[in-house]
């Protein structure tokens, strides 16, 4: 297959990719996108009740319609810059189809635009809920960042971040220290690239994820409250996974380099790398998922909520099994 078929459908899938994030965002903004998200954080809706629940409820509703609609704008516009830095790399990298793990830069590519976006709405929609205006209920407890996100995620998080950093400081090593080696300053630059974009993420995400838990909570009532924390601990989740699939990408990447400077050992060590990146990210997010994260900080700040959610899921399971 040749290189102008590749570049076509390697920008193609880029763009078809985006425009189905950009669409599945949009569709959550709708009233069926919140009923789902209320469902999955165990979250009550109460319009209908009077025209103070309405709109409390409709308030409540935009706040998180602003929210998903703003993370959209974002993630179609520099999801957009994305597709066209995947064409411009395809049109202007020497033989880069030539080379046997060249879709990784690609996907890398793709995804950390989808990262800059995510984080770019959230760090705004941060700051602007921290000076926003409006009435504020106090709680007794101030609550941390392992309220709002399992302790699991940040581990995940961090492990998989370090290894790729300290895989990536190797193959600069490396690249300095062996003679003969081709394409050295190429291979330094990708390497010193990787390693400094995914440490600004790490560093950006531990900082937006604080600024989030400490931003004073702009709710009248306890039911908004709830409604807050649900949403405060989505976008928490959210932005501590993006440096965890990064990780792994850079792992991958940087073992697909390590793989041409250490050969015949060089396979050895992608095959490891292959296994043990994508091997944590999975593990953890089976362990993760098995403990209903998205409820997880309901369990923590709302404790007598949690427990009619979960009563109230047990009492839908025996009436689905009886049904059967």
């Amino acid at each position: 297959m040749n290189e102008p078929i590749l570049t076509t459908i390697s920008v193609v899938v880029a763009a078809a990719v985006v425009a189905v994030l950009v669409i599945a965002l949009v569709r959550s903004a709708g009233e069926r996108g919140m009923q789902r998200f209320a469902r999955m954080h165990g979250l009550d809706r109460i319009s209908g009740a009077d025209d103070a629940s309405d709109a409390e409820q409709q308030s409540i509703d935009a706040t998180l319609r602003r929210a998903i609609i703003t993370r959209a704008r974002w993630t179609a516009g520099i999801g957009a810059l994305g597709v066209a830095a995947i064409a411009l790399i395809c049109l202007l990298v020497p033989d880069l189809f030539a080379a046997p793990y060249w879709t990784l830069p690609l996907i890398a590519v793709l995804y950390l635009s989808i990262v800059v976006a995510s984080a770019t709405s959230s760090t705004l929609s941060a700051v602007r809920e921290r000076h926003a205006a409006g009435p504020r209920v106090a709680r007794l407890d101030s609550p941390s960042l392992t309220d709002y996100v399992p302790p699991i995620e940040l581990v995940s998080m961090r492990i998989t971040a370090g290894l790729a950093l300290v895989a990536s400081v190797t193959l600069v090593v490396l690249l300095v220290a062996l003679p003969d080696v081709a394409d050295r300053a190429t291979g330094i630059w990708s390497a010193a690239s990787a390693a400094i974009t995914l440490a600004a993420l790490f560093v950006v995400v531990e900082s937006v994820v604080r600024l989030i838990v400490s931003n004073p909570r702009r709710a009248s009532t306890e039911h908004a409250l709830q409604w807050d924390d649900a949403l405060r601990s989505s976008t928490i989740r959210g932005l501590v996974n993006l440096p965890t699939v990064l990780a792994m990408l850079v792992g991958l990447f940087v073992a697909s380099q390590l793989s041409s400077l250490l050969e015949p050992a060089g396979i050895v060590v992608v095959m490891v790398a292959f296994l043990v990146f994508p091997g944590i990210v999975l593990t953890l997010a089976i362990i993760a998922a098995a403990n209903s994260p998205e409820l997880y900080y309901l369990k923590r700040l709302w404790p007598e909520q949690a427990t009619r959610v979960d009563a109230s899921f047990r009492t839908q399971s025996v009436e689905e099994h009886a049904r059967s």
